[in-house]
């Protein structure tokens, strides 16, 4: 455990446990520094982003000892093996406060050593110095006998493939019993707002198990939980179909259980810039504090869909108490700070997949696991030089320099990492947004970037001549029954009707192996329904594409604009009856080909200049037997 920044320390407290879980979970749970401050004692913190010694940092602002303090947060660590944090105040009788732990393999569980301290000014009298210390221990032995009862009261489960330890301690803890002290308080609950909106969301098409996880975790579940609920990740955590969750929660938000928001997540340092209430809200660019750079919105990537409690059923308090907990920054694995003018070496094991080396903003993406880095700050530059490659499991040596006048802290990433988010085009091809949440669109006028999205069109053949020979009643029952076999083909493969136009069905997917699977289903289902109803000459024709897009406004409801979308409609006018239409390029891609071989499509291609695009394309017709 790294020793430089406690090593003056004048009133210092230990303890040491065994505990009963992996060394990776208690190090998650341990690491949340706001349940920390929460505990130990610490009083609500409120932060803004200040110049202190020409550098811009986040400075802390509470209430302690009768006195308004503020502080600068520090930390460094390892995942699953130590970390510190630590308040490093502006002025008055204390100049750091914090913690350090290390956790390691031990029989039984996991050795977990703590020590909290605290470092006096010469404004500190010795006797306030040890009632800090007296606190401090207090908080300390509060917090680990906490930690040590709500291990016992759960089996502690593992981690799923190599995720970060902070996603399988935020998935346990959802299902853990919750501690009276570890999980923090609880908002009452009322009673006869949360019956008659359960009464309603019975009458929903949702899932029995699901229902009643829902209710479970608005009655029982601590405020700290509550404040941003992810669907997919308590999916995860209860064992159930990640759609049916999403599912479950829409309709729950609009009988008034939750409510729906939009975090806009940094593309840099991958943290929450903003939250809006409404799509209406969001604008184009986002501006992040941490990073202090503007970024523009993509609906695909950093546009999220969250839930919060609805405050008429449960109000939840927002609590701050720290604004750098590692527990909402799990693709974090590693950081150190060099001081001005500080070089360091640090070895450590990198995870799984590609590592990114960050400062600030500036940010460097690695491929391979090299056996030694050389990382230099500047001023406004980072460079990073990769030397070998380390061997399976080995250490890789981080050679770190900091040239600059100021502090900086150098973080190593899992740049392939996600958590279990849900995006923006997640809802957009999701039936059930589209329908309850009719006008959640852009605003009028502004369009949001959409990096990929599978887009479908179909449309019938002779839907006119149809009309005359069976007459117009007839020829619309059978185009709306059409329709809703349709939006079921569709749903059936993850995907949402946008809009129907005429007799022609736009749709969104979330994977084109989807897309295609329902477009081929689509060809097929038409043909059985014109030889139901004796009309030879009806098909289908459908055309797939994938690519980026506008979200917007159309006629007060979110739909999609650009070539992506443009490109699909033609393709759907080009193919012929019984035909489904892609691009060569996309029937090439493995999901794409995997689905073409498995449902034994037939395939034609030909080279077409297509209305509206000045180059050739190569595209792939499909066709399945009858």
């Amino acid at each position: 455990m790294y020793d430089r920044a406690v090593s003056a320390v004048s009133y210092r407290c230990r303890t040491d446990r065994v505990l009963p879980a992996p060394p990776g979970l208690v190090y998650a749970l341990m690491s949340d520094t706001n349940r920390w401050d929460r505990v130990v004692g610490f009083k609500r913190s409120t932060y803004e982003y200040q110049l202190v010694a020409d550098s811009r940092v986040q400075v802390g602002h509470a209430r302690m000892m009768g006195l308004e303090v503020s502080w600068l947060e520090i930390g460094e660590g390892v995942e699953g093996s130590w970390m510190l944090a630590e308040r490093r105040f502006l002025a008055g009788p204390v100049e750091r406060a914090g913690y350090r732990f290390q956790v390691t393999p031990a029989p039984g569980g996991t050795r977990l050593e703590v020590e909290s301290y605290v470092l006096g000014s010469p404004l500190l009298p010795p006797e306030a110095g040890e009632l800090l210390r007296q606190r401090a221990e207090a908080g300390m032995q509060r917090y680990v006998d906490a930690l040590q009862r709500i291990l016992g009261s759960a089996p502690p489960g593992a981690a799923e493939g190599d995720e970060p330890v902070f996603a399988w301690g935020r998935r346990w803890l959802s299902s853990a019993p919750p501690d009276a002290v570890f999980s923090g308080p609880s908002a009452a609950v009322d009673e006869a707002a949360l019956a008659f909106c359960a009464a309603r969301l019975a009458a929903a098409p949702v899932d029995a198990a699901v229902r009643e996880r829902l209710l479970t975790l608005l009655r029982t579940r601590p405020d700290e939980e509550l404040r941003q609920l992810r669907p997919y990740e308590l999916a995860r955590a209860w064992a159930l179909p990640p759609r049916e969750v999403l599912r479950g929660f829409l309709h729950a938000a609009r009988v008034g259980l939750f409510d729906l928001r939009w975090q806009l997540d940094c593309p840099t340092c991958r943290v929450g810039a903003g939250v809006a209430r409404s799509l209406e809200e969001v604008a184009r660019t986002q501006h992040c504090a941490d990073c202090d750079v503007a970024f523009d919105l993509d609906f695909a990537d950093n546009v999220e869909a969250t839930f919060t409690v609805n405050d008429s059923v449960r109000k939840v308090e927002a609590q701050v108490f720290c604004g750098a907990s590692p527990w909402h920054r799990p693709h974090i694995f590693a950081g150190a700070r060099l001081e001005p003018g500080e070089d360091r070496v640090v070895e450590l094991p990198l995870p799984p997949g590609r590592i990114a080396i960050r400062v600030a903003r500036r940010r460097v993406v690695l491929q391979g696991r090299p056996a030694a880095l050389e990382v230099t700050v500047g001023d406004q530059s980072l460079s990073v030089d990769d030397t070998g490659a380390a061997p399976a499991g080995g250490p890789c040596q981080l050679r770190l320099h900091n040239p600059t006048r100021v502090p900086v802290t150098v973080l190593v990433e899992r740049a392939d990492f996600h958590p279990d988010m849900v995006p923006g085009t997640e809802l957009a091809t999701f039936p059930e947004f589209l329908d309850l949440f009719s006008a959640e669109a852009p605003a009028v006028g502004l369009d949001l970037t959409v990096s990929t999205l599978t887009v479908l069109f179909s449309d019938l053949t002779a839907s006119t001549a149809i009309y005359r020979r069976i007459g117009d009643a007839r020829a619309f029952a059978l185009v709306q029954r059409h329709f809703h076999e349709v939006g079921a083909l569709v749903a059936a493969r993850e995907g949402a009707v946008v809009k129907t136009m005429g007799d022609a069905v736009m749709a969104a997917f979330r994977s084109p192996a989807g897309a295609l699977r329902a477009g081929l289903e689509v060809v097929q289902r038409v043909r059985a329904l014109a030889l139901e109803q004796g009309l030879p000459e009806l098909a289908a024709r459908v055309g797939v594409n994938q690519g980026a897009c506008l979200a917007v406004r159309a006629n007060g409801r979110l739909d999609f604009f650009g070539t992506t979308v443009n490109l699909a409609a033609r393709l759907q006018g080009h193919a012929a009856a019984h035909e489904v239409v892609v691009p060569a390029e996309l029937a090439a891609r493995a999901e794409v080909a995997r689905v073409i071989a498995e449902v034994g499509a037939q395939q034609r291609s030909q080279v077409a200049r297509l209305k509206g695009f000045a180059e050739e394309l190569t595209l792939v017709a499909l066709t399945q037997a009858g």
